[in-house]
């Protein structure tokens, strides 16, 4: 096992769900899968800088679909992100096994019950360091000069080091944040590109609901306004799409042939499974973010931070209960 793959491990056996556990190196027909819980149908891969060429892309590509074939969820992560952003990654775990539903077809149906949900235990090793030193006084007058140049020098090459680790920290910690912030983005962008083509079929049943319609059209093109890294306001704006989107959603109840149109179904699919990505992206995204914001806060990284410019990082948090909600699809014609 790789570092990255023993601490990830160490997480996944300590989790606690009712009648369900993970499994290393699974066999699944002609593959091993790095962590396994047949029960839940959900494989996590962790994958080295190697993956990134397009040969290795590629077959991680035929390998995903097969598993997909035979019904299970995939989720992978890179060694960085279990290395250095440990928390977000059990984040996104808990959140899938939180949203997955058993496939079909199913290999191995997960047993009855609910799910728990173990708390994200990450070991920290902290270790002190005590220096003892004895100075012998001495008479000379030089002696003395020289010992406490040696002090002053030894002082400053300490703080050097200290200051270097820590500038190199928050590096660290802001490059994950930005990551995760282009995830949020990458799952935003997708949900306005489906937003259009779900009003347009709306409308061919439910012409007269044109308030609604209109509503999310301005949502969604002032979403796309907005600057990229406004955080906060991006935020404000698309919980507010999210809520239009599930009123939109509600419709269908009230339109039987809207319900049983195969475009708009396929398109609650796709919008279900965005919202359930946003909302694991958001998750990962906020514990990149609170890392950094730690570090910005704390002695004596805060200081490090306000010399080299590094900020406090806001969080993607939705204001309200119904834009937390994920909109409600149901899946065919009752």
């Amino acid at each position: 096992m790789t570092d990255a793959e023993r601490k990830l491990w160490r997480f996944l056996r300590g989790l606690s769900l009712a009648g369900t556990h993970f499994r290393r190196q699974a066999t699944i027909g002609p593959f091993f899968a790095d962590f396994a819980c047949h029960q839940l149908c959900l494989i996590i891969e962790v994958d080295g800088g190697q993956h990134n060429d397009p040969h290795h892309a590629a077959r991680d590509a035929l390998r995903t679909q097969y598993l997909n074939a035979r019904g299970y969820r995939v989720l992978r992560f890179w060694n960085n992100d279990v290395l250095h952003n440990i928390d977000g990654v059990c984040e996104a775990i808990l959140t899938a096994l939180e949203t997955t539903t058993p496939p079909t077809p199913n290999p191995s149906p997960p047993q009855a019950g609910g799910r728990g949900r173990a708390p994200c235990l990450v070991a920290t090793s902290v270790r002190s360091h005590s220096i003892g030193a004895t100075i012998e006084l001495l008479r000379s007058k030089t002696r003395p000069t020289v010992m406490t140049t040696w002090i002053i020098l030894i002082v400053v090459a300490v703080a050097a080091v200290t200051a270097i680790v820590v500038f190199n920290r928050l590096v660290s910690t802001r490059q994950m944040a930005n990551e995760a912030w282009s995830g949020i983005d990458v799952q935003l962008k997708r949900r306005a590109e489906l937003v259009p083509n779900l009003v347009e079929v709306v409308k061919g049943y439910a012409a007269h609901e044109r308030g609604l319609l209109d509503d999310i059209t301005r949502l969604r093109g002032q979403a796309g306004s907005l600057p990229r890294e406004d955080v906060a306001q991006r935020a404000q704006v698309e919980g507010a799409l999210t809520v239009a989107l599930g009123r939109l959603m509600a419709l269908a109840e009230s339109y039987p042939d809207l319900k049983a149109s195969r475009n708009f179904l396929e398109l609650q699919q796709q919008l279900s499974t965005l919202e359930n990505e946003l909302q694991m992206a958001r998750r990962y995204y906020n514990g990149a973010a609170r890392n950094q914001n730690v570090l910005v806060q704390s002695f004596p990284s805060n200081v490090i931070a306000g010399l080299f410019g590094f900020h406090e990082r806001p969080f993607f948090e939705l204001s309200s209960d119904a834009e937390r909600a994920v909109p409600q699809v149901a899946l065919g014609p009752s």
